[in-house]
C-alpha cells in the first residue's frame, strides 16, 4: 500500500504528512472508521488512548513498558464498571498540542499500524505486521470485552423499555451517525430522520399453564374472609338504622352513642384485618406514587378509624356516630371485588389451556386494506398475557378521579368547617366526605362484568384476554368468516358425482379433489375423504389461479384444469347443459372440455344460525372470506334465513389472505377458542363488546354517583350542619344496587 493510498480511506480524507496531525483530525478519524466497521459502542477515554498510542508510536516514542499500557487500560477500565460507562476520564484539562510530524518521521512499521486502524477490509488489517503485537492483542481484547459488555447491557435496557410494549419503539439513548463534510471541518450529525428505528421484541411471557396453575391459589381463604366481612358489616349497618331511628340496640349494647360508637369501630377493624391485603395494595400503590381506587378506599377507613378514636377518646359526649360502617362496607366490596376478579382471571387462563388444538382469535390491521377485522388464527397464545394484565377502564379512571376526589373532600371540609365557625368539627366532615368518594364499587366495576364474562366464556370453550382482548374485539370493525365458520365439518357432503364419457372416474376424481385441496376451501376434506376411500392419489398442481368469476385453475401433469361454478364456466366460453345447471355444483374442465361435475350438499346448523342473529345484534360487518365459490351472502340468507344487511363478501384476492388462518408475526391474542365453527366466534364478539360496555357504564356511573353524593353531603352540612350516617349509607346502597342490576345484563346474548 502507497503512502497516498495510506491517507485515502473510502472517501474519507485523513491528513497527509505535510497537513496538520492533531489528536482531534486523529480521533475523529478513528472514530469515522470505527462507526464504518459496525463499533458503535467504543467509550471516548478508549478512542483517546487508542489515538495518543498512534500519535507516539508515529513519532518515535514506542513503547517500551508493555505491562504499564495495559495496566493503565485495566485501570480505565475497572474505574468504568465501578459507575457510568460514559463517565469523564480523568484528564488534563488542556491537552499538549501534538507538533508537526514531518514524512521522513513515518517509519514503514508506523505505516502498517495507522493502516490498521484506518484500513477498511477485514484482509488490510490482517496483512498488518505490528510493531508491538502483545499490546495491540492486549488492547483488542480489552475493547472487545468492553464492547460485549456494554451491549448486554444495552440489550436489557431495550428489552426493559419494550416490556410489554408494542412492536417498535425510538432507540431511548439516540446514537450520533457521523459523515464528513469537505466544506467543513470535522464532521456534522446527520438528521434524525435518517437514523434507523431499532425494532424491539416484545418481553418472553410466562407460560399460560403455570399462570393456569397458580390462578386458584387464596381463592378459597378470600372466600372465606369476604362471607365474615360481609356478616359484619350487614350487622354494623342494622346497628347503624336502630340507633338512628331512636331505638336501643340489641344484645345489651342499648341507646348510647360511645357505647355504640365503640362496638361499630371494633366491628371495622375487625373488618379491615379480615380485609388485610386490599389495604396492603393500597399501600403499595401509594408508595408507588399512584393514586387510585385502592388508595382511596385506604384513606376512606384509616380516616373513620382516626375520627371514631378522636370522638371516642374525646371529652365532648358524642352526638352522631362516625362512619365506620359505610368505610368498613366499601372495604367489605373492594375484597369481594378482588375475589371476582381472581375467579375471573382463574376461568379465563384454565380455559384458555383446556383445549388439545385451540384457536386464536387476533385483531388485525392488514389482512383487509382500510379495516380492523377479527380474524381466528392457530393458537400461539402469543400476546395473550400482555392483553390480559392491560390496565383496565376502572384503573385508568379512578387513577384520575381518586387524587381529585381526595385533594375536593379536604378542600370542602376545610370551606364547611369555616363557614359553620366549627372548626373541631373538620374531621367529622372530612370523613363524611371521603367516605362517599369511594364508593362501594370502585373495585367492582371491572371485575364484576369480567367475571360473568370469564364464566360464561368458559361454558362455550372460549376465553377473552381481560380489559386488553375486550378492547380489540370491541375496536374492531368487522369479522373474517370464513367456509369452515358458516359449514363447519359435517355438515357439508357430496350429493352426487357425474363423469363424462373419454375421461376415468381415477383421472377425473383425481384432477378435481387435488384442485379443491389446493384452494384450500371448506369442502377440501370432504374431497380428502374421498380419494381416501376410492384409494386415489392426490396429483401436485402447479400455475394455481383464482379468478372473481367463482373459479379456479392450475395445471396437472401438464394438463389445464379449471374448477368453478356454472356461471364460471360461461365466462371461461364453457357450455354448461341446463340440466345440470346447480347452485351448489362444481364443474371441472380439462382443456377446456367439461368432464366431471360434483354437486354438494349445504347442510345449515342451527348453532351456525344462532352466531349469526347473535352478531347481526351487535352490528358487526361479517367479512365472508370464502375460498368455496358456490358460498355467498344470497346462499348465506336462503339457507340459514337471515337478513344479509351487514354481510359483505370480499374479492376473491383479499379472501385467500383474509381467511389465512396462520398467525401472524406481532399480533397479539384476543382470545382464544378451544373449538372452531362460528358459534364460539359470535360468542367472543358478543362477550367482548359487552365487557368493554358494561366495564365503561359501570365506572361512570361509580363516578358520577360519587360526585352527586360529595356535593349532596356539602349540601346538607352547609344547611343542617350535620349529616347522619344511616343517610348516607341508604345512598350509597341504592347505587351498589343499581350498578348490580346493570352487571346482570352480560347475561343476556
Amino acid at each position: 500500500m502507497s503512502d497516498k493510498d495510506l491517507y485515502r480511506n473510502d472517501g474519507f480524507d485523513v491528513a497527509s504528512p505535510e497537513e496538520e496531525f492533531s489528536l482531534e483530525s486523529i480521533l475523529a478519524e478513528f472514530k469515522g472508521d470505527a462507526y464504518i466497521a459496525g463499533d458503535k459502542k467504543t467509550p471516548e477515554d478508549i478512542l483517546n488512548a487508542a489515538t495518543e498510542r498512534i500519535v507516539r508510536e508515529a513519532n518515535g516514542e514506542i513503547f517500551d513498558d508493555e505491562e504499564a499500557i495495559c495496566e493503565t487500560a485495566e485501570k480505565r477500565v475497572n474505574k468504568r464498571d465501578d459507575g457510568d460507562f460514559f463517565a469523564d476520564i480523568d484528564e488534563p484539562e488542556t491537552k499538549p498540542e501534538m507538533p508537526e510530524l514531518p514524512e521522513s518521521n513515518i517509519s514503514n512499521e508506523d505505516d502498517d499500524l495507522l493502516a490498521a486502524f484506518f484500513s477498511d477490509t477485514d484482509a488490510e488489517k490482517e496483512s498488518v505486521q505490528y510493531s508491538s503485537k502483545d499490546s495491540e492483542e492486549s488492547y483488542k481484547d480489552e475493547i472487545s470485552r468492553i464492547v460485549e459488555e456494554e451491549t448486554r447491557k444495552e440489550e436489557a435496557a431495550n428489552r426493559a423499555a419494550a416490556k410489554f410494549g408494542r412492536r417498535s419503539a425510538k432507540r431511548s439513548r439516540r446514537e450520533t451517525i457521523y459523515e464528513y463534510d469537505d466544506s467543513a471541518d470535522g464532521y456534522h450529525d446527520l438528521d434524525a430522520e435518517n437514523e434507523p428505528e431499532l425494532e424491539f421484541e416484545p418481553e418472553e411471557e410466562p407460560p399460560l399453564e403455570e399462570l393456569a396453575a397458580q390462578s386458584g391459589k387464596g381463592l378459597r381463604s378470600m372466600s372465606i374472609r369476604s362471607a365474615i366481612a360481609f356478616v359484619i358489616c350487614a350487622a354494623m349497618a342494622i346497628f347503624t338504622y336502630i340507633f338512628e331511628a331512636g331505638k336501643p340496640v340489641p344484645f345489651g349494647i342499648g341507646a348510647n352513642a360511645g357505647y355504640v360508637a365503640g362496638i361499630l369501630l371494633l366491628l371495622h377493624l375487625v373488618v379491615m384485618a379480615l380485609s388485610v391485603d386490599v389495604l396492603i395494595s393500597g399501600v403499595k400503590t401509594l408508595l408507588d406514587g399512584v393514586f387510585g381506587g385502592e388508595t382511596l378506599v385506604l384513606i376512606s377507613n384509616v380516616v373513620s378509624v382516626v375520627q371514631a378514636f378522636a370522638a371516642i377518646l374525646g371529652k365532648k359526649e358524642i352526638s352522631f356516630l362516625p362512619f365506620c360502617t359505610i368505610s368498613a362496607i366499601t372495604l367489605m366490596f373492594a375484597l369481594r371485588g378482588k375475589r371476582a376478579y381472581a375467579l375471573a382471571a382463574c376461568d379465563t387462563l384454565r380455559s384458555a389451556v383446556s383445549a388439545a388444538s385451540p384457536f386464536s382469535v387476533i385483531s388485525d390491521s392488514d389482512s383487509v386494506p382500510e379495516r380492523t377485522v377479527l380474524k381466528k388464527t392457530s393458537c400461539t397464545a402469543d400476546g395473550f398475557y400482555r392483553n390480559f394484565i392491560q390496565t383496565d377502564i376502572s384503573d385508568t379512571a379512578y387513577g384520575i378521579f381518586a387524587p381529585i376526589a381526595f385533594v375536593l373532600s379536604l378542600v370542602l371540609a376545610a370551606l364547611i368547617s369555616a363557614l359553620s365557625k366549627n372548626t373541631s368539627g373538620f374531621l367529622y366532615i372530612f370523613s363524611a366526605l371521603v367516605a362517599v368518594s369511594a364508593s362501594f364499587s370502585v373495585m367492582l366495576t371491572f371485575a364484576l362484568p369480567f367475571k360473568r364474562v370469564a364464566k360464561k366464556a368458559r361454558r362455550t370453550g372460549a376465553a377473552i384476554a381481560g380489559w386488553g382482548g375486550a378492547c380489540s374485539i370491541s375496536d374492531s370493525d368487522s369479522v373474517i368468516v370464513t367456509d369452515e365458520d358458516v359449514f363447519p365439518t359435517g355438515t357439508l357432503t357430496i350429493s352426487s358425482i357425474k363423469i363424462f364419457e373419454g375421461f376415468s372416474r381415477e383421472k377425473a376424481l383425481s384432477y378435481t379433489a387435488s384442485m379443491i385441496i389446493a384452494s384450500g376451501s371448506g369442502a377440501s376434506k370432504v374431497f380428502a375423504e374421498l380419494l381416501k376411500s376410492q384409494k386415489i392419489q392426490m396429483d401436485a398442481v402447479s400455475d394455481f389461479a383464482y379468478y372473481q368469476g367463482g373459479g379456479i385453475s392450475g395445471i396437472i401433469r401438464g394438463e389445464r384444469v379449471m374448477v368453478g361454478s356454472a356461471a364460471y364456466m360461461n365466462l371461461m366460453g364453457v357450455r354448461i347443459p341446463d340440466s345440470l345447471n346447480t347452485k351448489d355444483a362444481m364443474f371441472t374442465v380439462i382443456n377446456d372440455t367439461l368432464t366431471t361435475v360434483v354437486v354438494l350438499n349445504y347442510i345449515p346448523a342451527n348453532s351456525v344460525q344462532k352466531a349469526l342473529v347473535a352478531m347481526m345484534r351487535t352490528k358487526t360487518t361479517m367479512l365472508f372470506a370464502v375460498r368455496d365459490f358456490n358460498i355467498t351472502p344470497a346462499m348465506v340468507q336462503k339457507k340459514f334465513k337471515v337478513n344479509i344487511s351487514n354481510f359483505e363478501h370480499l374479492p376473491v384476492e383479499e379472501c385467500y389472505v383474509a381467511s389465512d388462518e396462520k398467525p401472524g408475526k406481532n399480533q397479539d391474542s384476543a382470545a382464544i377458542l378451544s373449538r372452531g365453527g362460528l358459534a364460539p366466534i359470535a360468542d367472543v364478539v358478543v362477550m367482548g363488546s359487552q365487557l368493554k360496555l358494561l366495564s365503561t357504564l359501570l365506572t361512570a356511573v361509580s363516578i358520577i354517583t360519587s360526585v352527586i353524593g360529595v356535593l349532596f353531603i356539602t349540601l346538607l352540612f352547609l344547611r343542617s350542619g350535620t349529616v347522619l350516617c344511616g343517610s348516607v349509607l341508604t345512598y350509597m346502597l341504592l347505587v351498589q344496587a343499581a350498578v348490580l342490576i346493570i352487571s346482570c345484563f352480560v347475561r343476556r346474548k
